[in-house]
Parts: structure tokens; C-alpha cells; sequence
């Protein structure tokens, strides 16, 4: 039984919600050119960056560095890893981790040199350009797309949809339905009208996408039918399927819908200009993260769970551990990104007068190939 302050507060949602779309479905019961880096490279020969960054001697970063995270999420569990388990303290590199919401906050902050490394998630090349901030990726650590699609379970009854249902058809089941999303103009929306059009499907006509909030706020607006699906990034949709009143439509994490595997999904991004100016520093945090990456990767899930504890401890333990366990499947070994995740990005992120070689351009493995060969 629902709490009545709940109760009242989902009643208020469907209010707003029917006054901008069409009811779902009864329950059965200015574009910005994005410019790479320089051309000139950050060494003058790469095959000897490892050993000339290590003669460098570089500017001393003014107190601990800086590290900003988009927010919070499983996405940056090795963020959260490399704190806990000490990976930043064996470089010999203080960090302070800071969380920021706002992606023109988070560009400003690299703009203005107040972080060293933003850790966010794709797209992120884009926000920051708008705002004057070329940035470089320095390590690719997901790319796979932890956003998926869940459909309310009477409805996937009703429509004969189960998880092995052939995707083609799982994607036409969409039309006429409500689907919802943190924002209709963020991640989620995109991604949304981006099954539309796999489906052939016309976004506003054929079906409907609307804001339903975030979390269990966009679960609880699909179980009691005021959507019919939900784009939801994880562990909301493992929390969704947890509850028993969701079914996975999409599963992205583990590579369902092939045109989106490999995706340019979350990244260690900085400057051109903090990177020249502080190779050694660079190299040990993204050294550090990628550690952290691999150990997330090899272990098993309860034992992740387990070490970022302290930063989910209002969510439940085994939702977490499913929510892990699909994030592993999305850890990028090679830490490189593709020009196909690239290209994959922008199918759902479209951002005319931005190219797929453009984006892929904006990554350099020179700080990961220092730290991958130090590390030997």
C-alpha cells in the first residue's frame, strides 16, 4: 500500500503529465562544430612519450587535484573504486572528487583550470565546446550504453513481448505507447525518439515521450500506468525489473541493440593545455582510474558492491549487484575510443555540423600509454 503523501504526489504527476500528452495505455488490469585538439602533438615523437614524460619536469599542480564527476551513479564506479581502494594514494596524487550536475558547470571548471579531470559521461564533448572548452578524452572506460528501455509487465502480456522477443519487433510494440523520461530534451528523450526511428516510428505521432521524473520517481509513474515504458539509465532499470512490473525491452548494457555496441558512454576528459603542462599528474590519475576499471571488471559483483557501499547506502544491495553486474559487461578493455562508438554517439545524440571523425578526434592515448607502460 502506497503512503498517502505519495498517493497524492503521483496524482499531481499524472495531472501535469495529461495535460501535454495523450493518456497511455490502460493497464490491463544551434548546433556546434566541434574542433579537435591540436595537431600538434602534446610530445614531439609518441613512441617516446612514456620516457620524455617522465624527464619532464612539470609544473606543480596547486594543491590536491581536482577531480570532477558529472554525478551520481553507477556509471563512475571506478571513480568511486580508485578512492576506496586507494589507487590515487599508490600514484602518490591527492585527489579531491567534487560532483556537479551541470555540464556547462562542469566545462566551466576545466575552462577556468578549477579541475584537473572531469569524469562525464558522452556527449559531454558537446557541452563543453558551446562554452569555449576544447576538451581532450584521455580514457574511454564504458562503451556500451547503460541506458535501456523497461515496458510495464501487464502491457508486455498483453503485446506477447518477453526479453527474447527478436528487437525488431519489441521496437514496433512502441507505437502508441507512452514513454518515459528523466528529460525529454536530455539522454533519455534522445534515446527515446532514437527507437522511434529505428521503428520507423514518428516521435509526438506514433508515440509519445514525456518527462516522468528520475529514479523511483519514473518507476513508480510506470507501474501505476501513467507511461507505458521507461528509458532508464542503470540500476533504475534493475530496480524496475527487481520490483517484478517491468520487463526489459532494450538491454544496452550487454549489447542488444547491435547499432549502439560500441558507444562513447563515460570518459576522463581534460584540456589540451592541463595535459601539456601536467603530463606526469595526467598519466598517474588516469593510471589510477584505469586500475580501478580493470579491478571493477575481473571481480565479482557483491565484492563491488561491497567497496562503494558508502556511496549507495540508500540503495538495495541486490539491486546494486545486478546493476554492476551489467555495468561490467559495459567496460571498454582497451580504454580507446572508437571512431564506430563515435559513430554509434551521434545516432542517438544528433548534433549537426559534428562529425564522427571530429568526435573520435578529440581522444588522445598518449596519457594512457604512459600509464599502461609505467605500470609494467
Amino acid at each position: 500500500m502506497l503512503p498517502s503523501v505519495l498517493v497524492h504526489l503521483l496524482v499531481a504527476v499524472g495531472v501535469l503529465l495529461a495535460a501535454c500528452a495523450p493518456a497511455p495505455r490502460a493497464p490491463s488490469a544551434a548546433a556546434p562544430t566541434l574542433q579537435p585538439p591540436s595537431a600538434r602533438p602534446i610530445f614531439p615523437t609518441p613512441e617516446l612519450a612514456p620516457t620524455l614524460a617522465s624527464a619532464v619536469g612539470e609544473s606543480e599542480w596547486p594543491g590536491p587535484a581536482v577531480l570532477v564527476q558529472a554525478r551520481a551513479g553507477l556509471a563512475f564506479v571506478p571513480l568511486y573504486v580508485a578512492q576506496r581502494k586507494g589507487f590515487f594514494d599508490a600514484e602518490g596524487v591527492k585527489v579531491a572528487v567534487y560532483e556537479e550536475n551541470d555540464e556547462a558547470a562542469l566545462a566551466q571548471k576545466l575552462l577556468l583550470e578549477q579541475a584537473q579531470l572531469v569524469v562525464a559521461l558522452g556527449g559531454f564533448e558537446v557541452a563543453a565546446q558551446r562554452r569555449g572548452a576544447a576538451v581532450l578524452n584521455v580514457y574511454n572506460y564504458l562503451h556500451r550504453n547503460l541506458r535501456s528501455v523497461a515496458v510495464r509487465a501487464d502491457l508486455a502480456r498483453e503485446l506477447g513481448l518477453t526479453p527474447s522477443t527478436p528487437l525488431a519487433r519489441k521496437l514496433a510494440a512502441l507505437k502508441g505507447l507512452v514513454v518515459g523520461v528523466p528529460s525529454v530534451e536530455g539522454a533519455g528523450g534522445q534515446e527515446a525518439s532514437y527507437y522511434a526511428r529505428a521503428a520507423g516510428l514518428r516521435p509526438g505521432d506514433d508515440l509519445r515521450i514525456v518527462a516522468a521524473g528520475a529514479g523511483l520517481s519514473l518507476i513508480s509513474n510506470l507501474e501505476v500506468g501513467l507511461v507505458d515504458a521507461i528509458v532508464a539509465t542503470t540500476p533504475t532499470l534493475e530496480h524496475a525489473l527487481a520490483r517484478g512490473r517491468a520487463v526489459a525491452l532494450v538491454d544496452n548494457p550487454r549489447g542488444e541493440d547491435p547499432e549502439l555496441a560500441p558507444y562513447n558512454m563515460a570518459s576522463l576528459y581534460t584540456t589540451a593545455s592541463l595535459a601539456e603542462r601536467y603530463p606526469n599528474t595526467t598519466a598517474r590519475l588516469v593510471r589510477a582510474v584505469d586500475r580501478a576499471t580493470q579491478w571493477v571488471a575481473t571481480s565479482a559483483p557483491e565484492r563491488v558492491v561491497e567497496t562503494i557501499r558508502p556511496f549507495f547506502q540508500d540503495e538495495d544491495f541486490v539491486v546494486l549487484v545486478a546493476g554492476v553486474s551489467s555495468l561490467q559487461q559495459a567496460i571498454n578493455p582497451s580504454g580507446a575510443l572508437s571512431l564506430q562508438a563515435a559513430e554509434n554517439q551521434l545516432k542517438v545524440q544528433r548534433t549537426p555540423g559534428l562529425s564522427a571523425q571530429q568526435l573520435a578526434a578529440t581522444f588522445t592515448d598518449t596519457y594512457l600509454r604512459l600509464a599502461r607502460t609505467e605500470a609494467r
